[in-house]
């Protein structure tokens, strides 16, 4: 079940040298902590001056459509997914 949002969100994340891109750990959504095992997906789009980092990430359980604002500095949620195995 696809859950749609457009909200601020909590990212523990840290700069990977080798890939040149700050990845995410871990986000805090609806008061849970969710660990990040894999990232499906990433692109960097242009919006004028503004970049915006773009990741399809999950924890094993549900999918997560993340993205970095990279002029304010801030993590957005848009969408959540269960994972079908």
């Amino acid at each position: 079940m696809k859950i749609r949002t457009n909200q601020k969100i909590k990212v523990l994340s840290m700069y990977d040298p080798n890939y040149g891109i700050t990845v995410p750990q871990q986000i805090t959504w609806s008061g849970r902590e969710h660990r990040i095992s894999e990232i499906a997906s990433y692109r960097a789009r242009k919006y004028g001056t503004v970049t915006i980092h773009h990741y399809l990430v999950t924890d094993g359980s549900l999918d997560f459509h993340l993205s970095f604002d990279s002029e304010t500095l801030t993590w957005k949620l848009y969408e959540v997914d269960t994972v079908v195995n």
